[in-house]
């Protein structure tokens, strides 16, 4: 963990340097790693308990809506498998933004058919 960019420095040099720049700081391209290296195992169960609970959140939404965040969370989550997403990369600020997006949807769809006296 974190080794990789101090090791490719040391064999590199300059070149190194020139891509990485000066710090030493990098990630293990493996979210639920990464979380579970900075938090302990309970840091690699929280992510899993975050998008677990949007999945079980999502199940009240209208079927659209459901379906749509669950697959915006499949999404996240293999995402998350083969790269650190939500932590560096700018594919995590989409993934979160759209998740965002979708749960308020969720919820306002549903007050508004709460509000028309339709079943929720």
């Amino acid at each position: 963990m974190g080794s990789w960019t101090p090791a490719v420095k040391r064999m590199d040099g300059d070149k190194a340097i020139a891509d990485f720049g000066l710090g030493n700081s990098s990630n293990p391209h493996q979210e639920f790693l990464l979380w579970g290296v900075e938090l302990g195992v309970a840091g690699s169960l929280l992510l899993v308990a975050l998008l677990l609970a949007m999945a079980l959140d999502a199940r009240r939404f209208p079927v659209a809506v459901q379906r749509a965040t669950h697959t915006a969370i499949a999404v996240t989550t293999v995402a998350c498998l083969f790269n650190s997403s939500l932590y560096d990369a700018l594919i995590g600020d989409y993934l979160c933004t759209a998740l965002g997006l979708l749960l308020a949807l969720g919820v306002q769809q549903r007050a508004t058919a709460a509000a028309d006296g339709a079943p929720t």
